[in-house]
């Protein structure tokens, strides 16, 4: 009897031993899952950012060269997910994600274009009236040789217009702890409290923002469409007003603020 009895101990201690063990391993699993749960989400969430620069920077070329979609006036507009899709720029779009605030507008995900403030060139020439081949200085000289001194070309010089694709993606506000940290891993460009700006000095925000060029939206876009783009830029060039038109331009005829689009 009393040796059943201890064989019945050692017995109830391996069980509760097991038990403990088998807890260990199930909260052990749980957490590796969590954290793969999370960097499977965040993948998901830098693709469909990549996505979405990649639709609207198709969506550029598709459009640029109307100034009614791009309006000069315009700062920034927004375009919708859903336009992209119907456009057939965007495929196979799945925003859902349960580290983004799926109940904002567009399921948390933002397009627009932002034109970035333009910066103007001014540009300077001299006139020769010596009748000297060669002489080329721009020195003031004394009569009779009526040299003038630099000049501006134009007084309404053309202003270049670039505009920037700007995605933002709305984390949901449980994780909003952890945004910054989730921008260093996605590669995020900044965190905001708007999904209409990107300060980058700024280190809290629910919003994860991207911004590139249309040239280049995304590092991972690759397309045999790249291998026309130079005869596309030669075309532009040579059917829109090129540099050499723009600076031969007399004042009296020039329009004053010329819009480049796409290169041209």
């Amino acid at each position: 009897m009393d040796t059943l009895k201890r064989y019945s101990g050692v017995t109830l201690i391996e069980v509760l031993l097991v038990l403990a063990i088998g807890a260990l391993v199930l909260t052990l699993a749980l957490q590796q899952y969590d954290v793969y749960s999370r960097q499977s989400s965040l993948q998901q969430v830098k693709r469909n950012a990549e996505q979405l620069l990649i639709a609207a920077s198709q969506y550029y070329r598709g459009n640029c060269m109307n100034i009614g979609v791009f309006p000069v006036s315009s700062a920034k507009f927004n375009i919708s997910i859903q336009q992209l899709i119907n456009k057939g720029f965007l495929t196979a779009w799945a925003p859902d994600n349960p580290l983004v605030d799926g109940g904002a507008q567009e399921k948390g995900y933002f397009v627009q274009f932002i034109q970035k403030n333009p910066a103007t060139m001014n540009v300077s020439a001299c006139w020769n009236f010596t009748g000297i081949e060669g002489d080329n200085s721009c020195q003031p000289q004394v009569a009779p040789k009526q040299q003038q001194l630099p000049q501006p070309l134009i007084n309404n010089p053309s202003t270049v217009i670039f505009w920037i694709v700007h995605v933002a993606v709305k984390i949901a506000d449980s994780q909003k702890d952890k945004v910054s940290a989730y921008a260093q891993i996605v590669g995020a460009d900044c965190t905001s409290d708007s999904a209409d700006k990107c300060n980058s000095s700024a280190d809290q925000g629910t919003y994860l923002i991207w911004e590139r060029l249309p040239s280049f939206s995304s590092p991972e876009m690759s397309s045999t469409l790249w291998q026309t783009m130079p005869l596309l830029k030669q075309f532009n060039m040579q059917y829109t007003h090129d540099l050499v038109y723009e600076l031969e331009t007399v004042p009296t005829n020039y329009v004053g603020s010329q819009y480049y689009l796409c290169g041209g």
